[in-house]
């Protein structure tokens, strides 16, 4: 699950944007990923 603690906003990007972290918080992954991989779309379940 995330947490906005898990959570890091960087730039440029071409993931998920910032303004959009508090719809992440709570949503379910499909599975673990490295840290400080670009979050997308597809990774939520």
């Amino acid at each position: 699950m995330l947490k906005d603690s898990l959570l890091t906003a960087k730039r440029p990007g071409t993931g998920i944007s910032p303004m959009l972290i508090n719809n992440l918080i709570g949503k379910k992954i499909k599975k673990d990923l490295p840290k400080d991989t670009l979050l997308k779309w597809s990774d939520l379940k």
